[in-house]
């Protein structure tokens, strides 16, 4: 797999940029699957369910924060009621006060609604490190 020749431990970015929801079909971090070695690649690959351009942006969803929230919202409910994860991305530009027109409170509020459902916020790195043990390959 590329991403671990070049030293890579977890990645972030499986998500769809024009939807909303969990692009390999599991909210739960997993080790893809490494075709040239057919086993489990030394990698955690933690879903992305939301990113903030996908919402945002006019060639994609164009929604404002406000009507984001309540799409946004069902997908963590969903994946509450399933006991799984939820990775979100938010770009730097999203918390600029002079442009950020309610995406940089919705990233709070989503971080708050994660919190009252019972979960824990965690960096990716946190995660990936935890997964990894929890995922580990068995070596031959």
């Amino acid at each position: 797999m590329p991403l671990v020749g070049i030293g890579f431990h977890y990645d972030t970015s499986l998500g769809f940029p024009d939807a909303l929801g969990f692009r390999a079909g599991i909210a739960h971090p997993f080790r893809p699957w490494d075709m040239e070695r057919d086993r489990p690649a030394d990698l955690v690959e933690v879903p992305l369910a939301v990113m903030d351009a996908t919402l945002a942006e006019d060639r994609y969803e164009g929604l404002s924060a406000a009507a984001a929230k309540p799409r946004v919202l069902a997908l963590l409910d969903w994946a509450a009621e399933h006991g799984g994860g939820f990775s979100i991305l938010w770009h730097p530009e999203r918390f600029d006060a002079a442009s950020a027109r309610g995406w940089d409170r919705l990233y709070f509020e989503v971080i708050d609604a994660v919190r009252e459902r019972g979960g824990v916020c965690v960096t990716a790195r946190e995660l990936g490190g935890t997964a990894a043990d929890w995922l580990a390959v068995p070596t031959a």
